[in-house]
């Protein structure tokens, strides 16, 4: 079964959602409805304030960081957030994301299918490049240290 989309959509094209009282704006950019069975991947726009609390049970997920700054709180523990920072959130964990403003705080984000038990003990939530180091997807490539 592919697990990846079989066209792609510009995030302009699709509408945006927002919950009352949330500062989020969302937009799916692939799911089951353009071919891909298994992920889903969001635009997720955060304006100023305090976001709402967000769990996804029997999934996880992965955010990247590409433009602004915030806090991640996640499972009362606070993480920073800034441009190429990226975020893993297990099963069953419960997040908000706070963004002082006055930019937006714009992430990507992709959901999958649970595939490992809950977090527990020390892990990494964040992970950074360095400073100095480039883009690159080589299998060479060492992250930051977490925040």
């Amino acid at each position: 079964m592919a697990a990846t989309a079989t066209n792609v959509v510009h995030p302009d094209d699709v509408a945006a959602s927002r919950d009352d009282g949330d500062t989020a704006e969302i937009r799916v950019t692939f799911d089951r409805s353009n071919g891909c069975a298994l992920l889903e991947q969001r635009l997720v726009r955060f304006r100023q304030g305090r976001s709402r609390e967000r769990s996804l049970d029997g999934h996880q997920e992965v955010l990247y960081v590409v433009s602004g700054r915030g806090e991640l709180d996640l499972e009362a523990e606070r993480h920073q957030l800034a441009p190429e920072t990226g975020v893993f959130v297990a099963p069953g964990e419960t997040y908000a994301i706070d963004n002082p403003g006055p930019d937006d705080l714009v992430l990507v984000s992709v959901v999958a299918p649970e595939d490992r038990q809950a977090a527990s003990g020390d892990r990494r939530v964040t992970v950074r490049p360095r400073a100095n180091e480039r883009s690159s997807t080589s299998s060479t490539r060492t992250p930051a240290a977490s925040t």
